[in-house]
């Protein structure tokens, strides 16, 4: 089950998609590489291992003040997700 704030935020991008108007523009932060350099995590440890990528991806969610969708631009997060990997389970 959704909590509250993701049932918000999803609604948020379901109606600025569907051409609706949102209560306000939502964010999707991409994280290509900005979680790496607005951390100052160097990218070789970002894209070494999931754990350094997800723990860095939370650092700079936390750092610009969240958003209201991520997406893993980061090849390395990228192919986890596809073999089922997922960045809140362990």
């Amino acid at each position: 089950m959704f909590s509250e704030k993701m049932e918000k935020r999803l609604n948020r991008i379901l109606k600025a998609v569907s051409l609706e108007t949102p209560d306000r523009v939502p964010v999707a932060l991409e994280y290509a590489g900005f979680a790496a350099s607005a951390t100052q995590t160097p990218m070789f440890e970002f894209i070494s291992s999931r754990a350094a990528a997800t723990q860095t991806m939370i650092q700079a969610y936390e750092l610009v003040g969240g958003g209201d969708a991520i997406n893993y631009g980061s090849p390395q997060v990228a192919a986890g997700l596809r073999s089922g990997w997922h960045p809140l389970r362990p």
